[in-house]
């Protein structure tokens, strides 16, 4: 599973069936957007601490898996990561709006989201996650080791 994968099924959840679309496909295609930048973080941090070559190996798993949803926004909404470089501060944008929004959808019961803000989503996780494959690879590495593990004063 991709991150692309995931962009792809909350795209299928927004197509027009017969009749309006149920706020269940609406607030799982926002969901799965988030997971989609979720998802190209902890590859990120699997590949550039682990190695892409070594995805099959227990470490890559378990350094995939390392990634924590609230740590890994408050690395990201630092001033001082963001201005590492422009993709990062985009994808923060991305992880973080995204990741309000799928608090909404996965467990506030009145919350309801129209097709237009469902695309919105899929859009900006799309763009959140072409923005960190823009980032260069000393960058990529700095940011993996920031995401997952704790600065020691």
């Amino acid at each position: 599973m991709t991150p692309q994968d995931l962009i792809a099924t909350a795209r299928d959840l927004v197509r027009r069936r017969r009749g309006r679309l149920k706020q269940a496909h609406l607030k799982r295609a926002v969901s799965t957007a988030y997971y989609a930048t979720f998802h190209a973080a902890a590859l990120l941090v699997a590949n550039a601490l682990v190695g892409r070559s070594r995805n099959r190996s227990e470490s890559w798993s378990l350094t995939y898996r390392a990634l924590q949803h609230g740590f890994a926004r408050d690395i990201l909404i630092r001033r001082d990561v963001r201005a590492l470089h422009a993709g990062i501060g985009e994808f923060a944008d991305a992880f973080v709006g995204l990741q309000e929004l799928r608090h909404l959808a996965d467990y506030d019961p009145r919350a309801a989201f129209t097709p237009a803000e469902a695309v919105a989503a899929i859009v900006d996780a799309e763009d959140g996650v072409r923005a960190l494959e823009g980032v260069p690879t000393d960058l990529r590495l700095d940011l993996a080791a920031r995401l997952v593990f704790k600065a020691r004063p």
